[in-house]
């Protein structure tokens, strides 16, 4: 079968989203969509090549505004000008690509509630900045579920102008919700007075952040114009967030939707043709089952976040259980060609505890929120039958596993050796770069839990913790543990990947074949772990750079990447 141009699949997905529609205004509808994208009709090809980069690829994941040079009121140099410089000077040879989090206007939500979706906020700088931070790739994030209850859109539907007049979400308040999946546990729709009375507005996330109506055509052609906006102005990667949730329908869960896997598909098309080489990325903090099914049969995101790869990892750390993460990681399904997992530790949000629920007991997560509130952080929750749950972990990563004045370091640096060994394109939070502890301040100041992992840094106090003390002692371990994944092809995000059982405190896992193959050892727990290694691998530790005795103990916390 001859392979559909760009314009035949945006048809194709188009009649699945728009059933209504009849053929003329499918064509026409597609036509307005790659219009407004900035993308041509491409050909079909029968075996594209693989989007995915190679091992050297790994993210910085950071805000726009994490280093200030002056205040936070936009005196002094632009942020995103600061933020160049500690890459620059720090983490030029550690990071292949930066993800900035939303650095457009917004209102709340740490940048994820859009004012405007085309605009730098103006004390960030603007796209030229973005252009010069010292990566080859940038990843943009396109939030496109809801938006800001204070932008000119929303302004626009409670005044009933076009176009924002009918590009939110409404329903009755007396229809039955109770089937709706939520991540929050505030009142799912939030009363609003406009110019034809009043209104209920469905708000997923919070009462500032109003969900879009994609049942409206031209909301969707808005959206594919804004991801073409960002790919035209250097995104290599877009980070399409909560994207889960966009389609609603009544009597349903309202996420995971059919229509919403082609909207997936559709902008999968879009990005291909803008650029063949970048990558389209789902972030669904949902069971791993559901969360998976993004990659659809591998046309449609080329990366989704594995969020369970994060709780296992620091719930295995502070129970010293090697076991449950094995399990985990042996029985997990190679994504299709030219797809993968994108791995991360921490991030601007918590740790998030959902994805968990179906390989963690409840009362077995006890030991990790307590671990985390005996640090000063805290966890939220979400609302399920029988009661609220836990949603996630509100800590800094840093308290959690590295201890006071370092005094568990190796444990901190052990589940970044695990997150960068197994198979995908690895991310790391700033902060973990720093080091840094959790910013109570700001959470007292805001009363938002997650701003505890959200902080602030002058640029001089950033050098200083980066050039002496153990933080920065730990950060350049961390450093010299990327540069060393990013040096080995074993690594790259589609090498082979295999799961050893070797001891219940250890995680064993075999990456690439042939000469480019690593053995990759993790020891969870804080005893010393006595261990043989097979005699089809090497012994020499690319991470010590020494040559082992194949009779092994790994200390506590200790990884060893063996090779030769």
């Amino acid at each position: 079968m001859t392979p559909l141009t760009t314009r035949q699949r945006a048809v194709y997905h188009l009649a699945r989203i728009y059933p209504a529609l009849d053929q003329d205004a499918l064509d026409a509808l597609a036509g307005r969509i790659l219009d407004a994208a900035g993308v041509h009709d491409r050909p079909g090809s029968p075996a594209p090549p693989s989007p995915l980069p190679g091992s050297d690829e790994v993210l910085l994941i950071t805000y726009g505004d994490t280093f200030l040079d002056g205040s936070v009121d936009g005196e002094g140099r632009p942020h995103l000008q600061a933020l160049a410089e500690i890459c620059s000077d720090y983490f030029a040879d550690v990071f292949s690509t930066v993800h900035v989090l939303p650095f457009f206007p917004s209102s709340s939500d740490g940048g994820f509630a859009v004012i405007d979706y085309r605009r730098v906020a103006d004390p960030l700088g603007d796209w030229r900045d973005l252009g010069g931070l010292p990566a080859r790739g940038l990843m943009v994030d396109l939030v496109c579920n809801h938006g800001s209850a204070q932008s000119e859109w929303f302004a626009q539907f409670v005044a009933g102008i076009e176009p924002g007049r009918d590009y939110y979400l409404t329903a009755d308040p007396e229809a039955d919700l109770s089937m709706v999946t939520r991540p929050r546990t505030h009142p799912l729709l939030h009363e609003v007075q406009t110019v034809d009375g009043t209104k209920h507005v469905w708000a997923t996330f919070s009462h500032d952040q109003v969900d879009f109506d994609f049942t409206n055509p031209d909301v969707l052609v808005e959206f594919c114009s804004i991801l073409g906006f960002y790919l035209a102005h250097g995104a290599t990667r877009v980070r399409l967030d909560a994207i889960a949730y966009l389609w609603k329908r009544l009597g349903t869960s309202c996420v995971h939707l059919p229509e919403t896997h082609q909207v997936v598909k559709l902008m999968r098309a879009i990005t291909e043709a803008h650029d063949p080489k970048a990558l389209l990325i789902t972030e669904t903090n949902v069971p791993h089952v559901d969360n998976v099914s993004y990659f659809g049969e591998g046309d449609e995101a080329h990366v989704v976040y594995n969020f369970t790869l994060a709780p296992l990892i620091v719930w295995s750390l502070i129970v010293g259980d090697g076991e449950t993460l094995t399990n985990w990681l042996g029985r997990l399904e190679k994504p299709p060609a030219g797809c993968t997992f994108l791995n991360f530790l921490a991030s601007h949000d918590g740790i998030g505890l959902r994805p968990v629920e179906d390989l963690i007991r409840r009362r077995d997560l006890t030991p990790l929120i307590d671990a985390a509130l005996a640090v000063g952080g805290d966890f939220s929750a979400y609302s399920a039958p029988g009661g609220p749950r836990p949603y996630e972990l509100n800590v800094s990563l840093a308290d959690l596993l590295a201890g006071e004045s370092g005094a568990t370091a190796d444990r901190y640096l052990l589940a970044h050796a695990l997150m960068l060994s197994v198979q995908g394109i690895p991310a790391v939070y700033v902060h973990s770069m720093l080091v840094s502890p959790g910013d109570l301040d700001a959470v007292l100041a805001t009363g938002h839990k997650r701003d505890i992992n959200r902080s602030r840094v002058e640029i001089d106090n950033a050098r200083r913790t980066l050039d002496g003390g153990w933080r920065a002692d730990v950060s350049r371990e961390l450093a010299s543990l990327i540069r060393v994944r990013r040096a080995h092809r074993a690594f790259a995000p589609e090498a082979d990947q295999v799961v050893h059982v070797l001891h219940p405190k250890v995680v064993a896992v075999e990456r690439g074949s042939g000469a480019d193959r690593v053995f990759a050892l993790h020891n969870v727990s804080a005893d010393a772990v006595a261990l043989q290694v097979p005699d089809s691998f090497g012994t020499h530790d690319l991470i010590s750079g020494v040559t082992l005795d194949r009779d092994l103990t790994l200390g506590p916390w200790q990884a060893c990447w063996l090779v030769g």
